[in-house]
């Protein structure tokens, strides 16, 4: 995995632990890619989520939300909210115990 993914992939396991969610736009920003990052982060996403499931959990790209509604974004589940609260739960309940 490239640097970039893990990075990424470090700030979604923060996220996770305290049980939050984070917009395209704030992830970007805290991996130091600019607001305008978002677009950066989309395919890093797409292989964090691959890592995820090929190791058995749910993938940590249920914690990324678009800032103007905090919902998933609209290829998540096909658009299924329910679903994907379900998985939003599922990653808490992965990672949010988890000692330092």
């Amino acid at each position: 995995m490239k640097k970039r993914t893990l990075k990424v992939y470090a700030e979604l396991i923060e996220v996770a632990r305290v049980r939050g969610v984070i917009a395209y736009s704030e992830l970007a920003e805290r991996c130091g890619y600019g607001k305008e990052g978002g677009l950066i982060v989309k395919p890093l996403l797409n292989e964090i989520h691959k890592a995820e499931v090929d190791s058995g959990r749910t993938g940590l790209d249920a914690l990324v939300v678009r800032k103007h509604d905090g919902t998933p974004g609209h290829g998540y589940n096909e658009g299924d909210v329910d679903a994907w609260r379900e998985d939003v739960e599922n990653v808490y309940a992965e990672w949010s115990t988890l000692d330092d």
